[in-house]
């Protein structure tokens, strides 16, 4: 069996200068055919077979057990006893207790094909790298094999109302009348949404075809629709297309071992030009900036995780306006009109548009995170998400030990060490650590501030490169932290890595403006706030700056790994006439670093969103500079997505995760910081005024004195219970879901049930349906209703 597929394989490596369309993933495989010494030097070492063996266990899920000897006659079984054949044909063409690590390679990709091919029918295509380094192989699998498998893994799919409410089989003798879809389902609120069911090839229990799902037309790059008729209508978007197919080489080859031992070096999903065509022009392009979001496009092209971050942004924007609006009035007062109007003695009309904005941001942010709340749970509605319950892949880096699962009966690794959780509280307090050296490190700063006062700019500059600086050196320990904690599944690791980085960041990145607002004793020009405000200043024009890097340093990777390809072509004694002179497209995405998750993007704009709401009382400009940079954030996160990106699996998602608990623990800092900064900061309460020897006011009395002032923690102690009992108040009184958004799910529900029962959800049609009857427990007597025949039994 070993030369079975080689043959076939190797005819198919072919120069190509194009790939055909819809190919729904690509694996990229090391050239173990080359016998170029350049090319095969990473695969040429030797290796014990032992060690090759559990890996080839491991990665076609083979496990010896009691039941699969018994049950000889079912296919996994087969599958297994091929496969293990396949093990035995290459130990007897190798020669002692080691191989060649290449030829081991070449062996798993050879068995790899004969599954895409003979077992779950895919259609692949193979050919060389423009250098021949590398073995691209694309697979795709055709729309009836993408129907079984999502019937398989009960995909949720759209159920189409818009046809005739009326179902006709195939082979069946019942006839319904034809009723027009909007007769049966009024247009109102709940019923915006076509329902979502598990998708099913075949009628429940009578195996009649079941066409009630939504179909979707292909088409070209121009945008027009395909001129192949079997091509014309599928049950399925790219994006469904892509999961389904991960799912299907899921359930026979364990990717992550594959990946984790190399032999596969990279895999990802491959960009569909008309679509992002489209997103390029109406998405990620700058001149749209006014424009809204193509959330729509956005979800069907790189799916709901991806749009949902997208989808918040939009509406942390639309939020910005409030605290802008407000940030711009206490601005142009504090500036302009100070001592306008007195509404009590110290209180001037400055002052008092700056605790309207302070009460503002701290209403406002906790209108943020319930609305959004809502808003996050209409959209899993109209995405079909509200249920969802993702089957996660485990980690290829995670380490266990492979067998079978005794709670869930699959094949899986399994960790049983308890060292675990050591490494967890062991990292954990890595990274308080860490926020220690930050804070001695932000104590130095100020010391120095103080030395040498004539410079106070030059150290809030040094102090916001620092929080930069510090931010990306804490990143890469964390995520090395993180690997080595060994998480089984990708929620489970970035939930660890998001903790360990924010609480760094929040350190990192307040700490500062923490000290100026409520420690430090003595402030430049004895104006505690305008330092707070220019240390603000500075954040925002360094996170301006290096936010720049976001487009320009994926880039530059992308060209360098261009550059060096080339180079090597040109050294290497090669005619050059006989190789491409371009890439693929396939290759030159290859090329482009990947995009896993918007942790980053969800980073910066949640530490963005703190100085909003914790200190921008401080720079009321703040929310301005924030709303435009936001806008500004929308397109330049697109423009990555769109041109210097990897496609990005299109992971679902029914919310933001664990930002939002992140996003209400800062308003709730929000509260706190601002009524503090409006108390003991700020100018706005009855302090004592510090006055020079002329009488002229310098400033206010130091914090040490005031924080003595007992009227003073009387104020602070009202205004911030009353804020929190507002806040509490909303979170209790505004639902988290619509009622709109609850009556539509009921409704999908009860929709969903009919269409696929066949349009009745009666218990009596749905016996009948199923060829389901009650049957009569033999021995029992009947009863007949009679006074006689009641006992009475005392």
């Amino acid at each position: 069996m070993a030369g079975t597929v080689y043959e076939p394989l190797m005819s198919n490596l072919a120069i190509t200068s194009q790939f055909d369309k819809e190919y729904h993933q690509v694996f990229v495989f090391p050239n173990f055919f080359s016998t170029d010494p350049n090319v095969i030097e990473n695969l040429s070492h030797k290796v014990p077979l032992h060690y090759c063996h559990d890996i080839y266990n491991t990665v076609f899920k083979i496990i010896a057990t009691h039941q699969e000897v018994e049950m000889t006659e079912m296919a996994s079984v087969k599958r297994s006893n091929w496969i293990k054949a396949e093990w035995d044909s290459f130990c007897l063409d190798t020669s002692g207790e080691e191989t060649e690590w290449r030829l081991f390679v070449k062996k798993v990709v050879d068995v790899l094909v004969r599954i895409f091919q003979e077992e779950l029918f895919l259609e692949i295509k193979v050919f060389y790298s423009r250098d021949k380094d590398e073995i691209f192989m694309q697979v795709k699998a055709s729309e009836a094999n993408l129907r079984v498998q999502a019937d398989i893994m009960d995909y949720m799919t759209q159920v189409n109302i818009t046809r005739p409410h009326h179902l006709t089989y195939e082979n069946s003798d019942t006839h319904h009348t034809s009723i027009s879809a909007s007769d049966v389902y009024p247009k109102v609120g709940y019923s915006a949404v076509c329902p979502y069911a598990k998708f099913q090839t075949k009628a429940a229990y009578q195996r009649h075809d079941l066409n009630i799902f939504e179909t979707y037309k292909t088409f070209t790059s121009r945008g027009k629709k395909s001129r192949y008729e079997k091509e014309m209508n599928s049950a399925f978007l790219y994006k469904d297309k892509v999961r389904i197919v991960v799912g299907m080489i899921s359930s026979s080859i364990d990717l992550g071992s594959l990946l984790e031992n190399k032999i596969i070096l990279s895999n990802f999903c491959l960009h569909s030009e008309p679509e992002l065509n489209i997103l390029k022009d109406n998405w990620a392009s700058f001149t749209k900036f006014y424009e809204s979001q193509p959330l729509k496009a956005i979800r069907k092209y790189y799916g709901e995780k991806i749009s949902m971050y997208f989808a918040y942004i939009d509406y942390y924007i639309l939020w910005l306006i409030f605290p802008t609006i407000f940030g711009l009035l206490a601005f142009i007062a504090t500036r302009f009109y100070k001592n306008l109007v007195n509404f009590e003695e110290n209180l001037d009309f400055s002052e008092f548009l700056l605790l309207l904005f302070s009460l503002a941001l701290s209403i406002g942010s906790t209108l943020l995170d319930q609305l959004w709340t809502r808003k996050e749970n209409e959209l899993a509605w109209m995405w079909g998400t509200t249920d969802m319950i993702e089957v996660e892949q485990q980690r290829p880096t995670f380490k266990g030990d492979y067998e079978t699962d005794k709670i869930t009966g699959q094949k899986r690794k399994i960790r049983h060490s308890k060292m675990d959780r050591c490494k967890r509280s062991l990292g954990f307090t890595i990274t308080l650590t860490f926020s220690a050296s930050v804070l001695a490190m932000i104590i130095a700063i100020f010391i120095a501030k103080r030395e040498y006062g004539n410079y106070i700019h030059y150290f809030s500059l040094l102090n916001a490169v620092q929080i930069r600086f510090m931010n990306v050196v804490h990143r890469v320990v964390a995520i090395k932290l993180t690997e080595w904690e060994n998480y089984e599944y990708d929620s489970q690791f970035n939930d660890a890595l998001t903790i360990k980085l924010y609480l760094f960041q929040f350190i990192n990145s307040y700490a500062s403006l923490f000290y100026i607002a409520f420690f430090k004793d003595t402030c430049y020009e004895n104006n505690c706030m305008k330092e707070l405000g220019g240390q603000l200043f500075w954040i925002l024009i360094i996170n301006t700056f290096l936010n720049l890097t976001e487009l320009g340093m994926p880039y530059l990777r992308n060209k360098w790994a261009l550059y060096q390809e080339a180079r090597k072509l040109e050294s290497e004694s090669k005619d050059i006439s006989e190789l491409k002179l371009n890439l693929t497209p396939t290759e030159n995405e290859a090329k482009l670093p990947i995009y896993e998750t918007p942790l980053d993007d969800y980073m910066e704009l949640i530490i963005n969103y703190g100085y909003v709401v914790m200190f921008s009382v401080a720079y009321p400009l703040f929310p301005l500079f924030s709303f435009i940079l936001s806008i500004l954030e929308v397109r330049v996160d697109a423009y990555k997505l769109c041109y210097l990106c990897q496609r990005p699996f299109p992971t679902p998602a029914n919310s933001i995760g664990n930002w939002i608990g992140i996003i209400r623990t800062v308003s709730m800092f929000g509260v706190l910081t601002n009524t503090a900064i409006l108390v003991f900061t700020a100018d706005v309460f009855d302090q004592t005024e510090i006055k020079d020897a002329a009488g002229n006011v310098t400033g206010k009395q130091g914090l040490s004195e005031m924080y003595k002032n007992g009227d003073l923690w009387v104020r602070f102690i009202i205004l911030e219970h009353l804020l929190l009992v507002f806040k509490f108040l909303l979170i209790s009184l505004v639902s988290d879901v619509p009622k709109r958004v609850k009556d539509g799910l009921c409704w999908s529900k009860r929709i969903a049930e009919e269409r696929t029962m066949q349009g009745t959800i009666d218990p009596s049609d749905k016996k009948e349906i199923r060829n389901l009857a009650f049957v009569k427990t033999p021995g029992v007597k009947e009863f007949y209703l009679d006074d006689k025949n009641i006992e009475y039994n005392h």
